[in-house]
Formats: C-alpha cells, structure tokens, sequence
C-alpha cells in the first residue's frame, strides 16, 4: 500500500517526513519517473517486447558490423 502518495493521511504523511533527506529525494525522483512513465503510457509512446527486441538486434548487428571492420 502506497501511503505516501495520498495527502493528509496523517501516520502515512510523518513516516515519510521521517526519512533520511537523501532517501526523500530519491523517493521525490522516483514518484516523478512513475509519473512520467504512466505519462507515456497514457499517451501512447510504448512499444511492444517484440519491437524492442527487433531494435535490440539491428543494433547488435550494427555494432558487430562497425566492430568487425575496425579489427
């Protein structure tokens, strides 16, 4: 259960003022890439395993291509 992110929950809002400052801005970073990531989703910039995959290997390729001609 995600206390920290519902406001004025009291006990949730203390415990996460008790944390360390370096672990707050680590969990203030991180709420905001979930955001930006849910963001993307919302809107459509995903791709499927089988598109990363497919760009995955066509890089693999290409480096292999560029490495084999520098040897």
């Amino acid at each position: 259960m995600a206390l920290c992110f519902v406001p004025n929950m009291g006990g949730a809002m203390k415990k996460a003022d008790s944390v360390k400052p370096e672990k707050q801005t680590y969990e203030q970073w991180k709420d905001e890439q979930v955001k930006l990531g849910l963001a993307d989703l919302d809107a459509g910039r995903v791709l499927s395993h089988e598109e990363v995959m497919r760009r995955s290997e066509a890089r693999l390729r290409r480096l292999e291509k560029k490495h084999a001609k520098a040897a």
